[in-house]
């Protein structure tokens, strides 16, 4: 009977012992081995050329098999003819979602020569695509992004020939019009000039237009980032991270929240058409689009925003911003026009 219950004894301490040798391992050794890992940080990207404190407020690098339509939408919402939708200024083309996809980490907008009758019975040449992550209707109140003042950059390749016209421009959430900061437009048979622009609405209620050209090397050989930080006191445009315009007219500088546009125009006013030496399908390419926040700027009402980091990290907050950011919310009315060149 005494073995039995020394041997009973012995179990119970053997458990107990077991119990906190389990304790200690949970309390001390397992921390200890994942401080031993390192943490993964995110990773951080600056505007190109810039310096200082800046927080991403949105981006896109075109790494997926299919457009994120979360961001992006492939029509204007002031433009639709029921299959796809076209533009003013005398443009030629029917853009369409299928000329707008995404291969080996590079978005592609795809001009065509193609022949199309449009649901409102007229006919179009010429497809091609367009992204924006501005609203799908004026009604829908969908806009999938938006911003007021920050740094927006975009690296990309466009396409030479004559009667293209791509671009990379905003327009104001509120969908009226003026303004419009235009951050480069190339026509393809002078595809070493880019064209800056800004419209604004003046005192009188017309339409203001600032606008400035610079020659440069034939962009269309190449890839190149195109950007504009736009501040309350200064638009300034930037041609790999080198500066070559800047308006400062303070009293005419917009501070509605705006949205982002990307499109291949064919034909239009500006370009004219396209000619026998206009080589179909053309690509505008565009390997990332960003937008920052300087924190030096901030003087607006604060927001939080997540974003994801680098890929195969989990989304992070990264700051509470003192600016006015959108993302698929906005006020809507009709736009009564735009102006994309002088």
């Amino acid at each position: 009977m005494k073995n039995a219950y020394s041997r009973l004894l012995f179990a119970s301490a053997l458990s107990v012992f077991s119990f906190l040798i389990l304790i200690i391992t949970l309390l001390f050794i397992v921390p200890l081995s994942q401080h031993s890992q390192p943490r993964r940080q995110p990773v951080e990207v600056l505007p190109t050329g810039q310096t200082g404190n800046w927080i991403m407020l949105f981006h896109d690098s075109f790494n997926g098999t299919a457009l994120d339509t979360r961001k992006w939408t492939t029509c204007y919402f002031n433009f639709s003819v029921g299959n796809g939708c076209d533009h003013d200024q005398g443009e030629l083309e029917l853009y369409q979602p299928d000329n707008v996809f995404e291969s080996n980490g590079v978005l592609n907008l795809r001009a065509e020569k193609q022949s199309i009758r449009a649901s409102n019975g007229k006919t179009y040449d010429y497809t091609s695509g367009m992204i924006t992550t501005g609203p799908t209707t004026a009604a829908s109140n969908d806009t999938r992004f938006s911003f007021q003042y920050g740094y927006m950059e975009m690296r990309a390749r466009v396409p030479r020939g004559k009667g293209l016209w791509p671009a990379f421009w905003m327009l104001p959430a509120d969908l009226s019009w003026p303004p419009e900061i235009d951050v480069f437009e190339i026509l393809g048979d002078a595809s070493n000039v880019i064209n800056m622009h800004y419209h604004f609405p003046t005192a009188s209620g017309g339409e203001g237009d600032s606008g400035k050209d610079w020659t440069g090397p034939n962009f269309s050989a190449g890839w190149h980032i195109y950007a504009v930080d736009w501040e309350p006191h200064a638009i300034t445009w930037y041609v790999d991270g080198v500066e070559r315009r800047r308006y400062t007219d303070a009293a005419h500088i917009t501070s509605k929240p705006m949205y982002l546009i990307a499109d291949l125009a064919v034909g239009g006013d500006l370009p004219g058409p396209p000619d026998s030496s206009t080589q179909f399908p053309s690509y505008f390419q565009i390997d990332y689009i960003r937008v920052w926040k300087s924190e030096a700027s901030s003087t607006h009402t604060s927001v939080p925003v997540v974003l994801a980091s680098a890929p195969g990290l989990p989304a992070f907050p990264i700051a509470t911003l003192p600016c006015s950011v959108s993302y698929l919310y906005g006020q809507r009315r009709q736009a009564s026009g735009r102006g994309r060149s002088s």
